[in-house]
């Protein structure tokens, strides 16, 4: 009867241990530019230290590290596992990293001595400098403008 009960509480031991799971919950920060989200993931009910695994719904690499917060991260959705000092695992998927942020294109055209710049995609308002080099040397317009056009500019400019 020692025997059984031992065994038996041995077994119940084993299954714990094997069946352990790590919480995880994961808080996204959006990205308002280019590449600058990030994640905070909270891991509980293991064993630390932990190792956060960063995976692109999308496809890509995925990022292992040591720390719980992922930054530099574009709009998009994203997996998290974490495994802790026991190889115990949790996961969160489908974590989303909001933003609108759209790379700006510019285009431009000379009208005369005028020069007109366009902007499409990006988060208007927009603010507009140019610095030019001709053979005097350089001029700057250090200070941002809200208007996309630059008049009475010389040839060359």
């Amino acid at each position: 009867m020692k025997k059984s009960l031992s065994l038996i509480l041995f077994f119940l031991l084993v299954s714990v241990s094997v069946f352990a799971q790590v919480n995880v919950s994961a808080f996204p920060t959006a990205s308002t530019c280019s590449s600058n989200g990030s994640i905070t993931v909270n891991a509980s009910a293991g064993t630390p230290p932990y190792t956060y695994i960063l995976t692109p719904t999308s496809g890509g690499l995925s990022l292992s590290q040591a720390t719980n917060v992922f930054t530099g991260l574009a709009s998009g959705t994203y997996n998290i596992t974490v495994t802790d000092a026991n190889s115990a695992m949790g996961t969160a998927n489908n974590i989303a990293v909001g933003g609108n942020y759209i790379e700006p294109t510019l285009s431009s055209t000379m009208n005369g001595c005028n020069l007109v710049v366009t902007v499409q995609n990006g988060k208007a308002p927009f603010s507009y400098s140019y610095s030019t080099t001709g053979a005097v040397g350089t001029f700057t317009n250090n200070a941002p403008v809200t208007s996309n056009t630059f008049s009475g500019l010389a040839t060359g400019d």
